[in-house]
């Protein structure tokens, strides 16, 4: 039973991931259908398997992107969870779009303070030894 709840999880953040790669009106009505706080339980949660994570961070990612969700991603248990993603995990899946989490967040000058007070800009200088196409 274990197995196949972790299965339907994958498949669920997944399709989430998938729907964040459409247009910032569906970033707009995932986050106003409250997405935000189970993917973040998922993260903090020590027992998720890392797909889950990386299905995860992939969306926080995509929805970072849009400045219009920026308020939304700038809570404290998103910056913890992101905090999670690029060094609890020990995956680089999670750690890249982690980075590209907080880049994406950093484009605003209005994030940038919450970004300092949490230590995430940091993360950005993993930018410089990845050879992952998609992040240079």
């Amino acid at each position: 039973k274990e197995a196949s709840t972790s299965i339907c999880k994958v498949h669920a953040v997944t399709a989430l991931a998938n729907l964040a790669e459409s247009s910032g009106e569906v970033h707009t009505l995932l986050i106003n259908e409250r997405c935000i706080q189970p993917l973040c339980e998922l993260v903090q949660n020590q027992e998720t398997h890392t797909n889950i994570k990386q299905s995860v961070s992939r969306c926080f990612a995509l929805f970072a992107s849009n400045t219009e969700t920026h308020r939304q991603l700038l809570t404290s248990s998103v910056i913890a969870s992101i905090k999670i993603l690029l060094s609890s995990t020990r995956d680089t899946t999670c750690e890249r779009f982690g980075v590209l989490t907080v880049a994406n967040l950093a484009l605003c000058e209005s994030n940038h303070s919450v970004l300092l007070k949490a230590a995430l800009l940091e993360s950005l200088l993993l930018l410089h030894k990845s050879d992952d196409v998609e992040t240079l």
